[in-house]
């Protein structure tokens, strides 16, 4: 296989393109995301972030779960995740594995922030 330089520059300006389409992702686990031991979930924020941590995360959050990729109202994937290698579950469609990874260490890191003020005064109305 050989590549010359407008093929990179192609390839780059697709996945420009791509990106932009994936904001518009959204992800549903049905009926909600389970729960990780907290312990698990400290020492993979202690740890850099890496992608077998949040494969950790999501196979966790997800395990046992139907998770839906929703695009403007479409279900463009869904998987029902009983255990396993869950990444196997994004053949042919990486970037949607990629996608879910990020929401897992963003949701972890949810899970592991303190109330602030701000929100104390929000429960209180």
């Amino acid at each position: 296989m050989a590549f010359g330089s407008n093929d990179v520059s192609s390839i780059l300006e697709a996945y420009k393109k791509g990106q932009k389409w994936l904001d518009e992702v959204d992800i549903e686990i049905v009926g909600g995301e389970n729960d990780i031991d907290p312990l698990v979930m400290l020492r993979i924020y202690d740890d850099k972030p890496t992608v077998d941590n949040e494969l950790v995360l999501a196979s966790g959050f997800c395990l046992n779960r139907v998770v839906r990729f929703i695009r403007n109202g479409n279900i463009i994937h869904q998987i029902d995740f009983k255990g396993g290698n869950l990444a196997e579950q994004f053949m042919g469609k990486p970037y949607l594995l990629d996608v879910l990874l990020k929401m897992s260490y963003s949701l972890m890191l949810k899970k592991l922030t303190p109330p602030s003020e701000d929100s104390e005064s929000e429960e209180r109305q």
